[in-house]
């Protein structure tokens, strides 16, 4: 599971890279088409301004527009020569230079660590490649090739603790032994590579270690957990006897799980001897410390001899000797912590939890990852509160300019309400001349009639 989070981690990881190379394509034509459109309108409005008696007020409302929308993707500098035509300037080269226009392209590279395309953008003439330094095509690139910030940081985070965890924790892994008595096992990656060797890893990529963190497929085979290195030592179980000077009792090996629980099993061999040669073997157990025993199990033969307790199969070996006698006892007791015992588990934990590396920066796996998380999130905060701040100034600044070149909604309701009442009033006082006009002209000289 940690494995496949690792590498679906980074699979993720690089179809954002991917992501955001297709919107800087998808930008740099958004770009091209302002600049085209602005250096087409920088013409009409030469065109239209070059009397001296018109005003291109639309065109230069569009324009203007045009330019808001060309500086949210890229950093531009925008002046006016003496004809009305803008002059936009962004990085080390000219977007607009009157009525002409440069288009940008892009060039595609692979990324040295972890060979996924790396699109950035150029002047198409030069072929230089840009360095923008605000909008959005700089905040793509940064958050794309950012070693300290960006996508490229998060992987190299993961790369680290994927090469950790197939050198370091491998190391530790190695020496330990499972409960089959093998050792040198890998837990991650091939069975068969050392990881810690540099003259095999010195070729590897920083991708190399992410793909290479898979668990050892030995691991898997029907007899996989048995090679799963939980204890520090092999042949673990002290064997004590009775006759010092008779044929030394060993354990040649123990195998299985064992299933008593936490409560030693205490087992007592007596042995049968004919000649010297041991020719079988009679075997007791105990679980309450040998108040009680099991009845015999007799085994025949001159060994090595298997016996079978509570689930592990003890391969009991008795060398040969002249002293050895019958009813020679070979006593020893089976336990978790001789047959399967954590020990170098508590080792493997501790390489993760605790135990500190250089490779690491000097912390162990489990402050490190706490400490990506960490910075992660405070990234995020430190982002979300530079947008806020941000829109602030932007909202702030866009007032100031509309307070400036904008229509005053209020000041306009207030012309138009002068403007009726002067109408209003105008037309009364037409009303009043018409009204004694009326009066001279058909009221006047009728006396008499």
């Amino acid at each position: 599971a940690l494995g496949n989070a690792i590498q679906t981690a980074a699979e993720q990881l690089t179809d954002a890279v991917k992501d955001i190379n297709e919107t800087i394509s998808t930008k740099v034509k958004s770009i091209n088409q302002l600049t085209s459109e602005i250096s087409s309108l920088n013409k009409q409005i030469f065109a239209v301004e070059a009397g001296g008696t018109d005003n291109a007020n639309d065109l230069r409302d569009r324009r203007d527009a045009l330019v808001d929308d060309l500086s949210a993707m890229v950093d531009v500098r925008v002046t006016e020569d003496s004809a009305g035509r803008y002059i936009i300037q962004t990085a080390s080269t000219t977007l607009v230079n009157g009525t002409d226009y440069t288009k940008l392209g892009t060039v595609s590279t692979s990324d040295p660590d972890y060979g996924y395309g790396v699109i950035n953008v150029t002047d198409s003439e030069t072929g230089q490649v840009l360095n923008f330094t605000n909008g959005q095509l700089s905040s793509m690139i940064d958050m794309r090739d950012n070693t300290s910030t960006g996508i490229k940081s998060y992987l190299n985070n993961l790369s680290t603790m994927s090469q950790f965890l197939l050198t370091e924790f491998n190391a530790v892994h190695k020496t330990g032994y499972g409960t089959d008595n093998s050792t040198g096992n890998n837990f991650f990656g091939d069975a068969s590579t050392d990881y810690s060797d540099t003259t095999v890893t010195a070729a590897y990529t920083k991708a190399d270690w992410i793909k290479k963190l898979t668990v050892n497929s030995v691991l898997f085979t029907s007899d996989g957990l048995a090679k799963i290195a939980a204890k520090t030592a092999a042949n673990a179980i002290a064997v004590t006897q009775s006759n010092a000077s008779g044929g030394t009792g060993t354990i040649a090996s123990a195998t299985g799980s064992y299933t008593n629980g936490d409560t030693a099993t205490s087992v007592k061999v007596n042995l049968t001897v004919a000649s010297g040669a041991v020719t079988g073997i009679a075997y007791y157990t105990s679980t309450d410390g040998g108040k009680t025993w099991s009845s015999a199990t007799n085994v025949t033969g001159a060994g090595p001899y298997n016996i079978t307790i509570s689930g592990v199969t003890v391969n009991l070996n008795i060398a040969a000797s002249a002293s050895n006698q019958t009813g020679d006892q070979y006593n020893f007791t089976l336990s978790k912590g001789n047959v399967a015992s954590g020990d170098n588990a508590v080792n493997l934990s501790k390489r993760l939890k605790s135990d500190t590396s250089t490779l690491l920066g000097n912390k162990s796996l489990d402050g490190y990852y706490s400490t990506v998380v960490t910075a992660l999130g405070v990234q995020s905060q430190n982002a979300q509160r530079l947008t806020t701040n941000q829109q602030t100034i932007v909202d702030q600044t866009t007032n100031w300019r509309a307070a400036v070149s904008g229509v005053n909604t209020d000041e306009e309701l207030t012309n138009m309400i002068r403007f009726q009442k002067g109408y209003s009033s105008a037309a009364r006082v037409l009303t009043a001349m018409d009204e004694m006009l009326d009066k001279l002209i058909n009221g006047t000289g009728t006396v008499g009639r």
